[in-house]
């Protein structure tokens, strides 16, 4: 069983608080107020979760099970010797890894682990031509083992290593031919990490601050595969591998004003063909990403402070309802939470544009009805850069909390459910389980029902949304948390004396 595990920014008038979906078990054990489990049917059954603040690093077959040792995520702290800015997304903190051990859902076969197949010594021994040659030939998930785990990662990010394999990338960008035949794909993947690593653990690097050389080279390759007749490519030889990498790439190296012009052509680019190549919305969302990220580095606002046609086509995806009701409606919730985020910036040229373009979203969608997410999407962002007054939209998301979760069902003194679509069968099933599994846990780990020390929390409130469309639509909104998970534990400080429970 997993711990779910969450210090979060949950206002004291609330207890901790679990949020999941329903079509799970739901299972939730109050032992020092801070431990709950919860049911994925992804997992075969499991009664249990993976961690939403624990982002996984390492998979292994162990006998009939799966070993996961993850990493807890760290998101109020950048290690990085840069000037601190907002992360990106899956934050890491090294030093506190957890093991997990999770029985197979669907046999070992279909997982592809093979660890002992990495060959992570060699990133850290070879230099130049070699490592470049080993970087091509390694599988990506060998490679993408750098984020984080492999021991090797400090040594394999040597800055003169990040400049060679960027210079011998360049030739290759070059001379792309729309596949991933020269390993494009796997070059920008180590370049990304090394970024990353960087990032979190720039202390354990011989990178200075900031590193004009390595910028220097990486653009050098990343403007290579830009000019290159093959980068607009709708196809998935190109999308699904060295154009999504080079994305995440531009991002990560922290390029956003400089490739804001690629974005923005890509974004124009999106319509219902693209939309069935494997591999394009995987681009956009990276473009996404950049553009969130890029409020954070100054270049990036001064390059868009007039950009009109910035603004005008996120108005345009937002409103573009051919993909209402598709898979695809996030690319268009998207546009219109990134255009909105540019509503922060009042004294800028494109504030009134921007402003425009939020209304129309909002006239054109219904908070409850036809673009629901697009609405919300827009409105959260609005609300929270802006002035509420301004779109009519103040206090939309307490209105919709209480539409959302209207049921309500006390478990016990110390468990209490809400939930969007639960009938009253499901809610007795829910808190016997729920007790059931209090009772194994207090069992199992002795803990004689006493709380851990300057442990205050006594009570839980469990929601339950009707699937995973509304989870993702609805939780940020009303408890501010990501929604990138199958469900959430959030706790305020339970070591308050004053911490209402």
């Amino acid at each position: 069983m997993a711990s779910i595990l969450r210090e979060s920014a949950v206002s004291k008038d609330r207890p901790g608080r679990f949020i999941g979906r329903s079509r799970a078990t739901v299972g939730a054990v109050l032992a020092s107020g801070c431990l709950a489990l919860a049911g994925n049917p992804a997992w075969g059954g499991e009664d249990h979760a993976w961690p939403a603040d624990i982002t996984p690093e390492r998979v292994m077959a162990v006998g009939d099970k799966l070993r996961i040792i993850g990493v807890s995520r760290d998101k109020g702290v950048s290690r990085s010797r840069r000037t601190p800015q907002e992360p990106p997304p899956r934050l890491l903190d090294p030093k506190e890894r957890r093991v997990f051990d999770v029985a197979f859902g669907h046999g070992r076969a279909a997982h592809g682990l093979g660890e002992e197949e990495c060959d992570d010594d060699a990133f850290a021994t070879k230099t130049g031509d070699a490592l470049v040659e080993h970087i091509r030939t390694t599988p990506f998930r060998c490679i993408n083992r750098l984020f984080s785990t492999a021991a090797s990662r400090f040594a394999a990010f040597g800055k003169q290593n990040m400049i060679d394999v960027a210079e011998a990338a360049t030739p290759l960008a070059v001379a792309y031919d729309g596949t991933n035949t020269s390993n494009m794909q796997e070059l920008f993947l180590f370049l990304r990490a090394g970024f990353y690593v960087e990032f979190y653990e720039g202390d354990e690097l011989d990178w200075s601050e900031p590193d004009d050389d390595i910028t220097a080279a990486v653009t050098g390759v990343l403007d290579a595969f830009t000019d290159n007749a093959h980068f607009y490519d709708e196809t998935e030889a190109h999308l699904a591998d060295a154009m999504w990498q080079a994305a995440l790439l531009m991002d990560g190296a922290n390029q956003m004003a400089r490739y804001l012009p690629e974005a923005k052509s890509w974004l124009s680019r999106w319509d219902a063909a693209l939309a069935d190549t494997l591999g394009a919305a995987q681009v956009i969302s990276s473009f996404y990403v950049m553009l969130f990220r890029g409020h954070h580095v100054q270049a990036f606002v001064d390059a868009t402070a007039a950009d009109h046609e910035l603004v005008r086509i996120l108005r345009d995806l937002a409103l573009d309802d051919w993909m209402l009701d598709t898979n695809v409606e996030i690319v268009a919730a998207n546009a219109g939470r990134e255009l909105a985020r540019f509503s922060q910036y009042h004294d800028a040229p494109i504030h009134a544009d921007v402003r425009d373009g939020i209304t129309s979203i909002l006239d054109r969608y219904e908070m409850l009805g036809e673009g629901r997410t697009i609405w919300i999407a827009t409105a959260s962002v609005a609300a929270h850069h802006d002035d509420c007054q301004y779109y009519g939209i103040c206090g939309f998301g307490e209105e919709l909390e209480a539409l959302i979760l209207a049921i309500r069902h006390e478990c016990s003194g110390s468990v209490t459910i809400r939930a969007q679509d639960l009938d009253a069968a499901a809610l007795d099933e829910a808190c016997a389980v729920m007790a059931d599994g209090e009772r194994y846990f207090h069992v199992r780990l002795g803990t004689g029902r006493t709380p851990v020390a300057h442990d205050h929390n006594t009570s839980l409130e469990v929601v339950v949304f009707a699937d995973s469309t509304e989870y993702e639509t609805y939780s940020g909104v009303f408890f501010g948390n990501d929604t990138n998970n199958g469900g959430i534990y959030l706790e305020g400080d339970p070591s308050d004396p004053e911490y209402p429970q």
